[in-house]
């Protein structure tokens, strides 16, 4: 496994959780095998599989939920079990934003875990307001921000820490696929295409036009990827935060 020393907390085990599902063609539901948010859009009784590796794609932790069980209340069972199993006392769980809610976030810091989880970007606008406020949309490649943003409301409101970074191949990437996405949504628009739900068309009545709007947000966000964890600035830096939820995606 794959640990690293934090300046306040130790030695942390940095561990990822993911989560699937597996269908059954079987006509009936079980304790186990029940019905649930299929994401291939099933409606055949599943079972859901929450799986906990290291950094290095290694299996540490393998457990079984019911099919209708909500994928975020997995997460503190498995990790619960692992922490016992191998009497760790520091863990650090990487996920990504399907596990982000503020309750969720909440329940994982409340059972005493570190997260890194994947943030959306439809909250860069508000966290990194100063940034497009005063240079627009211009980054340089591998440039990092940090903000943070109080998630939740009322007694469940915590400030969190937001990091930041925009890439040149991540940017290139974005702009091939918001481009694709724009003349997809021009051919409907214009005719030229049967009308289908398609990402930036707008449609009111009998009118169709693009989403000028929707388009120019995608392009200002394009090459930025968000990460939102509850390890302050100085205990982990951001490159770690970084890095450690890429390793999620390979």
């Amino acid at each position: 496994m794959v640990a690293y020393r934090s300046a306040t907390a130790g030695l942390a085990s940095l561990v990822m959780y993911d989560v699937t599902t597996l269908h059954f063609e079987a006509k009936d539901e079980d304790k186990l095998r029940k019905v649930g948010m299929s994401k291939e859009r099933r409606v055949d009784p599943q079972i859901q599989v929450g799986l906990l590796v290291d950094p290095a794609g290694f299996p540490l932790e393998l457990h079984m939920f019911e099919g209708s069980k909500a994928e975020t209340t997995t997460i503190i069972p498995v990790l619960q079990a692992f922490q016992a199993r191998h009497g760790i006392t520091d863990l650090v769980v990487v996920a990504d934003a399907g596990m982000l809610s503020a309750n969720n976030l909440n329940a994982i810091e409340d059972a005493g875990f570190k997260f890194i989880v994947g943030s959306r970007l439809t909250k860069a606008p508000y966290d990194l307001q100063e940034h497009f406020d005063t240079k627009g949309n211009r980054f340089t490649n591998g440039q990092v921000l940090e903000s943070t943003r109080v998630m939740g409301t009322g007694k469940n409101a915590r400030e969190r820490r937001i990091v930041y970074q925009w890439s040149a191949k991540p940017f290139a990437r974005d702009n091939r696929n918001i481009n694709l996405m724009e003349r997809n949504a021009l051919a409907v628009a214009e005719g030229k295409s049967p009308m289908k739900k398609v990402r930036f068309l707008k449609v009111s009545g009998a009118e169709k036009e693009l989403d000028e709007k929707v388009i120019e947000r995608a392009r200002m966000l394009a090459g930025l990827k968000g990460y939102v964890t509850n390890m302050l600035v100085d205990s982990v830096s951001a490159t770690l935060v970084i890095s450690a939820n890429q390793a999620l995606q390979d």
